[in-house]
């Protein structure tokens, strides 16, 4: 009888545990530096970097992909809270930037280099898409 509680109490705190706003969301995007001008640097797990910039970094580059402009590279200054990559579905997704959250969905799916996707309400760039979680998405 106690597993079964233990169970759904889980089950019901995991399924609202993220919901609520993005707010927690503008501030991770504000406290990691992640929005720089025209460019995006996002903080991920192993003191690693990821960026988006039209201009070659000034750090050790790990890896590179010229079509997209995104640099994976080496960060020894750490952030306490790195962005995690969502590959699960989650109750919502909101693009964010420093100062507002728009919440909506993708309502087309990129598909190689030649048919980039699009979201369902206007945005302003750059910015990222990020679940109700604040697990990385997309990047605009």
């Amino acid at each position: 009888m106690f597993r079964l509680f233990f169970l759904t109490n889980f089950l019901f705190l995991n399924l609202f545990a993220c919901e609520g706003g993005y707010f927690s969301c503008i501030d991770k995007v504000k406290d990691s530096k992640t929005l720089r001008g025209d460019s995006l640097s996002i903080p991920v797990k192993n003191h690693k970097r990821l960026i988006y910039s039209k201009q070659l970094p000034n750090a050790k580059i790990l890896k590179y992909d010229p079509f997209l402009s995104l640099y994976l590279v080496e960060d020894r200054s750490n952030f306490a809270y790195p962005f995690e990559i969502n590959m699960r579905l989650q109750l919502g997704s909101a693009v964010v930037n420093t100062t507002t959250a728009v919440e909506g969905k993708i309502s087309h799916h990129q598909i190689g280099l030649n048919d980039l996707g699009s979201w369902s309400e206007k945005i302003t760039t750059p910015a990222v898409i990020t679940s109700s979680c604040c697990s990385l998405e997309g990047i605009v």
